[in-house]
């Protein structure tokens, strides 16, 4: 028991939600939000690129017990920004 705590205690150091960043490309700085599924329409940028974050997802599947935990990771944290569209990628 006393390692499966210290293996959790140590997870939590290396897994962090969804973070905000400020991107920039060809002298433009952008400064993108995390997102998750009830705050899309409001904080998605359509000329960035996101992800899900591995840190939300082992966060929701560690606290699912308390309903709480995933709900608000899934609601406003599951996205995270990557880096800025370019036209001749994306």
């Amino acid at each position: 028991m006393r390692n499966f705590l210290l293996l959790i205690c140590f997870t939590f150091l290396f897994v962090g939600c969804a973070e905000d960043k400020a991107l920039s490309m060809n002298g433009k700085t952008v400064y993108a939000e995390a997102y998750g599924v009830f705050n899309e329409q409001a904080k998605k940028r359509e000329d960035v690129v996101y992800q899900i974050s591995p840190g939300s997802v082992l966060l929701s599947i560690v606290g699912f017990e308390t309903i709480i935990i995933p709900f608000y990771i899934v609601g406003y944290d599951l996205y995270e920004p990557v880096r800025m569209k370019s036209e001749n990628i994306d």
